[in-house]
């Protein structure tokens, strides 16, 4: 939604940057929807490669002999997707500023912040408490921002199933605590089985909406223990 406040969260290597670059285009394809991207954890050419795979349905590598269809593609994603350069370790601060320049100069609607901990001065419960409330003035203010978070760390060495696979972490899970589920207003958990026998099981993205806020300007939360399941084709 507009000028909303987004958490997503998920263990690393469950495939995360896919499920947010098909996110992210196809909010741009259905409702164009345009994008400012601080992802520092990835260098800018990735990120954009991922947004192109996303939009294309074909790897980059794919268009060796098709250079004018590539272009094209390039092209549209740079008038859509605007990237912040990596060339230095930012604070969330600096990066609402940024995110504020691009809003002004190019109309983002939303602003990807991926993922928290990576910048400086998260961490620390004050100065997180800050910079949560900043986040909801900036995107009432100016436009949406999803924030990218990991669950604590103590999850990934407890939460198994009987069979020893890792389960989804809920949003009391997220590291920092529940301040953070506290000041959104949706809140979003993605889990992948990634060691499962079953290759259609590794395949299956779970997407579990676990808070919206507004309700009367559409949707809902799951129900405990049920999600979406998105099939990597």
């Amino acid at each position: 939604k507009r000028n909303s406040f987004i958490f997503l969260l998920g263990l690393d290597n469950v495939g995360k940057s896919n499920f947010i670059s098909s996110l992210m285009v196809s909010s741009n394809i259905l409702h164009g929807f345009k994008w400012g991207v601080s992802s520092p954890e990835a260098p800018v050419v990735v990120t954009r490669r991922n947004l192109i795979e996303a939009e294309s349905g074909r790897e980059v590598r794919m268009f060796k002999d098709r250079p004018l269809e590539y272009q094209a593609l390039l092209q549209r994603n740079r008038e859509n997707f605007f990237l912040i350069k990596n060339e230095k370790h930012s604070s969330i601060d600096e990066i609402l500023k940024m995110g504020e320049k691009l809003y002004q100069r190019y109309g983002i609607d939303f602003l990807l912040i991926d993922p928290w901990s990576f910048y400086a001065s998260s961490g620390d419960f004050t100065a997180d408490t800050d910079m949560l409330s900043k986040i909801r003035v900036f995107a009432q203010k100016y436009c949406s921002v999803l924030t990218v978070d990991h669950p604590m760390s103590t999850f990934a060495r407890t939460a198994k199933d009987s069979f020893g696979f890792l389960t989804m972490p809920s949003k009391y899970d997220v590291a920092g605590g529940t301040i953070k589920p506290n000041r959104c207003d949706d809140y979003i958990c993605v889990h992948r089985v990634i060691n499962h026998d079953d290759p259609a099981v590794r395949r299956t993205m779970q997407v579990s909406i676990q808070k919206v806020k507004d309700k009367s300007t559409g949707g809902e939360p799951h129900i405990d223990g049920e999600y979406t399941s998105l099939v990597w084709e």
